[in-house]
């Protein structure tokens, strides 16, 4: 357990469940920005988060939160994130959580539970019945949904129905809702059982800080073999719901259009993604493929002319706002992504800041190649124009600003 109470701080408005490590990658980028920017405009936190054994490994990142939380008054424990036995494990996170609200909600005068994604909520529907305090159901997209596209789950099986049960407990429980997309709320709001409801739903999208994602016209770093050629960057994870095989057929496109083009693949799965190139024995010198820290990525992205986001299509893709696409954006980067991805088509289109790709098809590549050789000729102009969408869409402070009118919303209710 990673644990850091402040035993003057008896009063903390906001608990803050993650079922997602904070130590993560996702933890960094969409978690404690947010907590630290709300905790600087007041809002007084205890945080619980379940930990993955690897990512709590790395003491140095560990102390580096406790240090910054400490600055900022936020209460923190970090329970340890059991994956074995399957959904037992889940249960026992579940109990363990509760167990460690209770206790935060009985000593810090807590207002209302903040619930990042389902099994969060669930921890939050059992306190907000025991202690009546307020609920904000922060959905994250139809995580149900997702398990079943994304094959993790059996279409209409046990698993599945019990997740859409609860997910109708969690919105119709709820204080407050957050929806990621407008497409994901208009979903919601076609739901039979919140027709005739004036549930509040706030859209607020993956949000990025601008601060550190911007443009890096000079960096330290290098990478070899990749001067004055047109570099293609994918950054994130590469299974599960990414199409690794896809990006690897439409590089191969624009390579035959353009010999002296590179592509940069940024993941932790560095080994799973240098074993798809093995097996399609790509030609090493036109790939990199880097693991790096999340707080470096923005440097790497200074590199790339154009970054890449290509997901499983499906219903569960309305509810979803991709991290890459505002990181890209803001460092300057026009977007790549196949269409049907939450909001994002209105964004391209509207912003002229990327590339539709309606299939994923050889002739649509074709055409996606063409339309970029266009886009980038461009230049600067074009980098700006990403800029100033992600300044426009994706801004943390922007976020920031919703959350915690959202934590208003309820306190006051």
């Amino acid at each position: 357990m990673i644990k850091i109470i402040d035993p003057e701080l008896k009063y903390c408005n906001i608990l803050y469940i993650s079922h997602d490590g904070l130590s993560d990658p996702l933890g960094r980028s969409q978690i404690i920005p947010y907590l630290k920017e709300l905790a600087r405009k007041g809002v007084k936190y205890s945080v619980l988060s379940f930990e993955k054994l690897d990512s709590a490994l790395n003491k140095e990142y560990i102390k580096k939160i406790t240090r910054e939380f400490t600055d900022f008054k936020i209460n923190w424990i970090g329970l340890r994130y059991h994956t074995t036995p399957p959904v037992i494990a889940t249960f026992l996170d579940i109990l363990c959580g509760c167990f460690i609200s209770f206790t935060f909600i009985k000593n810090h005068n807590i207002k209302a539970i903040h619930a990042r994604s389902y099994v969060s909520s669930l921890i939050a529907v059992i306190l907000k019945k025991i202690c009546k305090v307020g609920f904000i159901f922060d959905m994250r997209g139809f995580w149900a949904d997702e398990r079943i596209e994304a094959g993790l789950w059996k279409n209409g099986g046990f698993l599945y129905r019990i997740a859409k049960y609860l997910e109708k407990v969690f919105l119709l429980s709820s204080d407050e809702v957050i929806s990621l997309t407008h497409s994901g709320e208009a979903e919601l709001r076609d739901f039979p059982y919140l027709k005739d409801t004036k549930k509040n739903i706030t859209i607020i999208p993956t949000c990025v800080d601008l601060k550190r994602f911007r443009v890096f016209k000079e960096t330290d770093i290098k990478i070899p073999g990749i001067e004055n050629k047109l570099v293609l960057v994918y950054a994130g994870s590469i299974s599960t719901w990414s199409l690794p095989e896809e990006l690897l057929n439409f590089f191969d496109v624009v390579r035959r259009g353009m010999p002296e083009s590179h592509l940069l693949i940024i993941t932790q799965e560095k080994s799973l993604f240098q074993d798809i190139l093995l097996t399609r024995r790509m030609n090493n010198d036109a790939v990199s493929v880097l693991s790096v820290n999340h707080e470096m990525v923005p440097n790497y992205l200074s590199f790339a002319n154009v970054g890449l986001a290509f997901y499983k299509p499906g219903y569960s893709r309305k509810g979803c706002c991709p991290t890459k696409v505002g990181e890209y954006l803001a460092c300057g980067l026009p977007v790549i992504i196949n269409s049907g991805i939450g909001d994002i088509d209105e964004i391209i289109i509207r912003e002229r800041i990327g590339i539709l790709i309606n299939e994923f098809s050889y002739s649509e590549y074709q055409k996606a190649f063409q339309e970029l050789k266009i886009i980038l000729s461009k230049g600067d102009y074009l980098r700006q124009r990403c800029r100033r969408a992600a300044e426009r869409f994706f801004s943390l402070n922007s976020g920031v600003e919703k959350y915690y009118q959202v934590y208003n919303n309820v306190i006051n209710k």
